[in-house]
């Protein structure tokens, strides 16, 4: 008999905030955006379109960040990985290779059960620093 018939069912769960360092990079990337919006060689016209779709944009970015909103990942060796937004059922999830694992930033990049492709950001700030780790190796090891 193989010690895998032995062993305990894994199961890793955890649940997360929006990272605001994560929002905080992507407002400074919209002003480095405006700042060029200036300095390129269009029409003034053109120039302002540019620089009313980039100003949406951060709008947008500053509306959907909600720093109270969590979220919930988990692993089980039965049912492999779920995720949630808040307290809403589990769905089951498959995790792509394209997903990218950083020591500050993991991008889980997934499929739902309808082939939907989502991206999932967690910042290290996010999560406990054990967490996060556990995380990282969790993604890395499991699939």
């Amino acid at each position: 008999m193989s010690a895998r018939q032995h062993s305990e069912p894994y199961s890793f769960q955890v649940k997360f905030h929006p990272s605001r360092r994560v929002f905080h990079m992507g407002v400074a990337v919209h002003v480095l955006a405006l700042i060029a919006c200036f300095l390129i060689g269009l029409a003034l016209i053109f120039k302002g379109l540019i620089f009313m779709m980039v100003l949406v944009s951060l709008y947008r970015q500053k509306c959907s960040f909600k720093p109270h909103r969590w979220a919930q990942l988990k692993y089980s060796s039965e049912q492999g990985w779920a995720y949630a937004q808040g307290d809403g059922d589990l769905t089951p999830i498959t995790i792509l290779p394209s997903t990218v694992i950083t020591t500050r930033l993991v991008i889980i990049h997934a499929l739902n059960e309808n082939q939907q492709w989502h991206a999932i950001v967690i910042g290290y700030d996010s999560l406990a620093d054990d967490s996060f780790r556990q995380l990282r190796v969790n993604l890395k090891v499991l699939d």
